[in-house]
């Protein structure tokens, strides 16, 4: 008897190609000024701020890229601003977290989804205020946000014809879960 050999794949492998394939797209044009979300026909452009307050000792988020609308005005944090922060307790990075996860609640509107792809546009134009390191400060605020994959789309591409191929093409997907469950920003409007 002789036996043959063929590729097993884990069901988890199998699962994931799937809901790779299923994950919605999130377009992210990238400046210091604003961050615009596109996912399909949903657009959301947001200043690139958040507002905290400090309470019991901790900082909550009472607004992102907009001034809160209750009676409390927080401090105003901005992302890319080089002068340091007022708060020594906080870094921005957690500031960009909180408004990546911001934005994710805004274009989903269920707890529960696929983790989207996401892809910046742009990213270049922060080299100048991250010193070079924004491909690695924005990947990290996207994961963590909840991004199944986060790609960058170099400027160079828009200028030539390679952009008459799909998306897809340009960019590699990495393999992590791919479902995931947010753990909400609170935005407190008092």
């Amino acid at each position: 008897m002789q036996w043959t050999t063929s590729k097993i794949y884990r069901m988890s492998d199998i699962t994931n190609a799937i809901l790779k394939k299923m994950a919605a797209k999130i377009i992210v044009d990238v400046s210091a000024s604003a961050f615009v979300f596109l996912k399909g026909e949903k657009m959301l452009s947001l200043e690139t701020c958040v507002y905290l307050a400090e309470r019991n000792g901790r900082y909550i988020v009472l607004g992102v890229g907009q001034a809160p609308t209750g009676p409390e005005s927080g401090i105003r944090v901005d992302l890319f601003d080089p002068k340091p922060l007022e708060i020594r307790t906080i870094q921005r990075s957690e500031c960009l977290e909180a408004f990546m996860k911001y934005a994710n609640q805004v274009l989903f509107s269920r707890k529960s989804h696929i983790k989207p792809r996401i892809y910046f546009r742009n990213a270049e134009s922060l080299s100048s205020l991250l010193m070079g390191y924004q491909w690695v400060i924005l990947r990290s605020a996207a994961e963590t946000a909840g991004a199944l994959t986060v790609e960058f789309v170099d400027y160079e591409y828009s200028k030539t014809d390679k952009w008459e191929r799909p998306l897809w093409q340009h960019c590699q997907l990495r393999g992590r879960p791919a479902v995931f469950h947010f753990v909400s920003v609170e935005i407190l409007n008092n």
